[in-house]
């Protein structure tokens, strides 16, 4: 832990501290936790780019938020009323937040849902908790153009850096007779390409800064599976010191724009030096081919005014067979999506209505603990039920304790925001509960009893993961190798499109858009199949993804050969 990363950790705690008292100071203790869940909504979503409609974006945000708090308004304005508008809003929530190839951001939603329905309002007070929401979406945006305005240009720059980076170092460890060190290309290549995928207009259409960056992606994917099966002896030593020299230039060329000419002479060099007519070796061959399309992408971003960076030029109909594949407004019953949202739907409803109908003063607590352990894959709810349990029980004696001995308010106050400053260096699940838990007791510590505070919620805690068990395993029971079979067939037609896209291309058929879309996706699915292979530990998982790899990149890089002169 260095310690600009333990600055920048401070710097925005205490931004984030600044910024809920504002917005408590306006809009009042009622809605203080709607600053709270907007300011945590603005950390989630800076993962993502939405900056590229930014109106559209802020509309679907307000909106959100105003159902969310009408909704929660009515549901506590009559029990029974309550079910029908739980039910239905929760799945909603569930369903359309939780993504098959993205990370979810159901949570906060619904967490700042649950949050309102639990501070209940009068008539007269609705409409200042209905500004807050509004206000809370805007600020969500605001920060959004404030940071992510550029995050492909910065971010997906110094991504490519590094990517050339470990090349090099790939080529360095050959030297030395290192062949079979890791590296972690794959990785990165999937993270840019999750930020050319938010740089899709209407989910589709690439920027032309996203394009050129996606044939980029590729063009070092390439240059890795080559290296892959190199030898370091005769001319294929040679081929690899020209491509280090080649990737020597052009990890500066973001940060110094003289060197493009430089790289455009030796990578046309190099070309000609490797061309099929002049040498018999069929992989230097396929690596001369690789480095002409990273300097032909080098060149091509060079060349784009940074006032066209976000242009969609051409924009035409996406293939039919891609908008079937991947159409996502029908409601598919076999699916993790449906199955999670139901369950989730359920749980909430009924422990709410159980909370409710019974006057439960720490009831919530049990309907925390649904939204905490109802989740969309069966192998994760077992690990975090778990989690879950040693964590409040660990963090309620750390309350207990802690509380106990600090009874004022003010040392209380101090004491609830050095723990919310340490969970912010804490990523694991255990841990974050841990924190949470004694921030929740301790800052309901500032006005009830923390002993019956304590076992209360201990005891809630248990009614809950009782009920999340139950659902989980009982209703629509969904596991990981459910959604591994799911995501395999997803992979395997998305590769058999490819394959028709280039087959379309030589029919003189092609969609310009379908097989960039296509190639996105492919590392999105691979990204989600490897995380859920850290649980299921299926060697032949990796084996072919490592094998389909190869084709997809090859499928891309025949596409824009064939249809550059057409297209570009």
């Amino acid at each position: 832990m260095n310690i600009k990363y333990i600055i920048s950790k401070t710097v925005t705690f205490i931004g984030i501290v600044v910024l809920i008292m504002l917005f408590n100071g306006i809009f009042g203790d009622e809605n203080l936790l709607i600053g709270v869940m907007s300011v945590a909504l603005m950390l989630m979503l800076l993962e993502r780019d939405l900056t590229v409609h930014p109106v559209k974006h802020t509309l679907q945000l307000v909106g959100l938020n105003l159902v969310i708090g009408i909704a929660a308004f009515v549901a506590t304005s009559n029990l029974w009323l309550a079910i029908p508008i739980n039910l239905v809003l929760i799945f909603i929530l569930g369903h359309s937040l939780l993504y098959d190839l993205r990370k979810p951001i159901y949570m906060p939603f619904i967490l700042q849902y649950l949050f309102i329905l639990f501070t209940p309002i009068t008539l007269s007070q609705l409409p200042n908790r209905l500004l807050a929401l509004v206000v809370g979406a805007l600020a969500i945006m605001f920060v959004q153009i404030l940071v992510n305005k550029n995050k492909l240009s910065q971010s997906g720059d110094k991504l490519v850096e590094q990517v050339i980076q470990i090349l090099m170092k790939k080529i360095e460890d050959m030297r030395i007779g290192i062949s079979d060190s890791k590296n972690e290309i794959s990785g990165l290549l999937r993270e840019l390409r999750k930020m050319i995928s938010d740089r899709r207009k209407d989910e589709l259409h690439l920027t032309e800064e996203a394009r050129i960056k996606l044939s980029l992606s590729v063009a070092l994917e390439k240059i890795a599976l080559s290296l892959e099966k190199m030898d370091y002896i005769d001319l294929q030593k040679e081929c690899v010191e020209d491509v280090y020299q080649f990737l020597d230039l052009a990890k500066d060329v973001f940060k110094d724009k003289t060197k493009i000419e430089q790289i455009n002479h030796l990578g046309k060099n190099l070309v000609s030096k490797y061309d099929k007519e002049k040498v018999s070796d069929q992989v230097v061959v396929e690596m001369g081919y690789n480095i002409a399309f990273l300097n032909d992408s080098l060149q091509e971003l060079h060349m784009l005014d940074k006032d066209k960076y976000n242009l969609v030029k051409n924009v035409e109909e996406v293939s039919t067979r891609y908008q079937c594949l991947f159409n996502k407004k029908y409601i598919k019953i076999d699916t993790v999506k449906f199955s999670f949202a139901i369950r989730l739907a359920i749980g909430i409803t009924l422990t709410t209505f159980i909370s409710q109908y019974f006057n439960l003063a720490q009831g919530k607590w049990m309907v925390f603990t649904i939204l905490a352990l109802v989740v969309p894959i069966y192998e994760v709810s077992k690990q975090k039920s778990k989690d879950r349990v040693i964590a409040t029980i660990t963090g309620c004696i750390l309350a207990l304790i802690i509380f106990s001995i600090f009874t004022d308010t003010l040392t209380k106050a101090v004491l609830l925001l050095l723990i919310g400053y340490i969970n912010m260096y804490f990523t694991r699940y255990r841990y974050t509960s841990i924190f949470f838990t004694t921030l929740a007791i301790g800052g309901a510590s500032l006005t009830g009893e923390i002993q019956v505070l304590t076992i209360n919620r201990i005891f809630f805690v248990i009614i809950g993961l009782i009920i999340a068990t139950l659902i989980n395993k009982l209703i629509l029971h969904y596991n990981l190798e459910d959604n591994n079979n799911y995501l395999i067939n997803m992979y395997q037609a998305t590769i058999n499109e490819m394959k028709k896209e280039a087959q379309a291309l030589m029919e003189g058929k092609a969609s310009k858009y379908s097989i960039k879309n296509l190639l996105i996706i492919t590392s999105m699915i691979e990204d989600k199949l490897l995380m859920n292979n850290q649980i299921l530990e299926d060697k032949q998982i990796e084996v072919k993804l490592d094998e389909s790899r190869a084709l997809i990149s090859n499928l891309y890089h025949f596409y824009i050969c064939k249809s550059q002169a057409e297209l570009y």
